[in-house]
């Protein structure tokens, strides 16, 4: 019998839904043989990368747009 192949996984908590925050992130990793993938998951959305550095240029790309961003969201 093959060996069962378990999910690194941990939950990313935004807060506490009951004061407005948003319901946990799941974070899967996985591997495509070659290299790791990243699984985000959230009230059944997922999102997954297969190149870790597509994940951090992703955070880069979100910072450097979030002062722009919230100038338009408070007009």
């Amino acid at each position: 019998m093959e060996d069962l192949t378990t999910v690194p996984t941990f939950n990313f908590s935004q807060g506490d839904v009951f004061e407005g925050a948003e319901n946990l992130i799941q974070v899967c990793y996985y591997s495509n043989g070659v290299q790791p993938m990243i699984e985000l998951n959230q009230d059944g959305d997922t999102v997954t990368f297969t190149d870790f550095a597509q994940l951090e240029k992703l955070v880069k790309n979100i910072r450097k747009n979030l002062n722009e961003a919230k100038q338009i969201l408070n007009k």
